[in-house]
């Protein structure tokens, strides 16, 4: 796990919607499970929305559960996408050159200002993504209905 103080680059900056220069908190770490790694997330966190973020013991709590406890979400934005991992990410998830990954990333706001920016990394191996839905004969999706 890393826990740094980082400037925001011009990607940051705009994604923050703060100036280029800020200081942004930051976590890698990689979750596992049956001691395989599963996900890689690298995340940046508002400091005005977070200011104890960097004393936080990740180790005890997820970042995720954390963030909610302080600031609730009001808006997420989410995008997806098939990546070849960069070598950081191959070592942390202990996967080969050759293997594809997911990619989600995720926004989040709270009260109107964004707390988070995450990217979460998958081997693609190691997921398989599935739903299921009850559908009305219209083709909209039933209330009740779950995802798996």
């Amino acid at each position: 796990m890393e826990l740094l103080r980082v400037k925001a680059d011009r990607k940051l900056a705009a994604a923050f919607d703060v100036t280029p220069g800020r200081t942004l908190y930051k976590v890698t770490l990689v979750h596992f499970e049956n001691d395989l790694p599963v996900q890689l997330e690298r995340r940046h966190v508002n400091p005005s929305a977070a200011p104890l973020f960097l004393r936080q013991n990740f180790t005890k709590t997820t970042p995720t559960a954390y963030l909610l406890s302080i600031a609730p979400v009001d808006e997420l934005e989410h995008s997806v996408r098939a990546v070849m991992p960069d070598r950081q990410a191959r070592k942390l998830l202990r996967i080969t050159a050759h293997e594809p990954c997911l990619e989600l990333h995720r926004l989040s706001r709270s009260g109107g200002q964004i707390v988070t920016s995450v990217t979460l990394t998958y081997p693609a191996s190691r997921y398989e993504l599935r739903s299921r839905y009850r559908t009305s004969p219209s083709g909209r999706v039933a209330s009740g209905s779950s995802v798996n």
